[in-house]
């Protein structure tokens, strides 16, 4: 009789849903928007890859600023100003 060996491959990372690739924007940097529609909002951008999810009206997140120009676009958000 002959002992066969048997390799492993290596361990691959889980294929679920990869990681958000937002940055945590600066205190500083960032710009904050709101969300004034009648339903939640999910955008992703196509420019730093994060997602940005508004469960409901009134909802406020702190964006990436690069993503601020093209999130400034939509109809149902809006900049709340930076506070003095």
């Amino acid at each position: 009789m002959t002992t066969s060996q048997t390799t492993r491959a290596p361990l691959a990372k889980p294929s679920g849903h990869p990681e958000p690739r937002r940055p945590p924007p600066s205190v500083g940097d960032a710009a904050v928007f709101e969300y004034v529609g009648e339903s939640g909002l999910t955008a992703v951008s196509p420019v730093t890859g994060a997602r940005y999810r508004f469960e409901r009206l009134g909802s406020r997140l702190a964006v990436n600023p690069r993503d601020a120009s093209w999130l400034s676009e939509s109809p149902n958000l809006r900049v709340v100003p930076p506070r003095p």
